[in-house]
């Protein structure tokens, strides 16, 4: 009596098929449905990043010594606000933005401390200038 082969359901060639198939139609229907641009949306994240780091500068305008406590919760209460008026960002552009806020911290508290409350938020806001190569 000869013992039966289990049957080769697919192969290697057919899975990869179905991979690049699914792979294509996934990224067709990504570009067909998304909300915006590309650049659009990198346009948005970058003016919810400096409204937000504007909104830091405000609420710690009026501090002599900014604590680090003090700044965490300027950036979460900023994000928070711009999560509110801009639905369209995910939840990752969110903690872009409150990362890139936190990291800046020091940059941050030093113009703000050392300037009058208007200078403060007009330096908060304006981008670095790129370096050029």
């Amino acid at each position: 009596m000869k013992e039966a082969k289990p049957k080769k359901r697919g192969s290697v060639k057919s899975l990869a098929k179905g991979l690049a198939v699914g792979a294509a139609l996934g990224a067709l229907i990504g570009i067909l449905f998304a909300p915006k641009k590309g650049r659009e949306t990198r346009k948005d994240i970058e003016e919810a990043f400096y409204r937000s780091k504007a909104d830091v500068a405000r609420s710690l305008v009026k501090a002599k010594k900014v604590t680090a406590s003090q700044y965490k919760k300027a950036v979460e209460d900023a994000v928070k606000l711009q999560a509110k008026a801009m639905k369209t960002l995910k939840k990752t552009d969110l903690n872009d933005i409150k990362n890139r806020l936190m990291e800046g911290w020091d940059d941050m508290t030093a113009k703000v401390v050392k300037s009058s409350p208007a200078i403060a938020i007009k330096k908060a806001v304006t981008p670095k200038a790129k370096k050029r190569a």
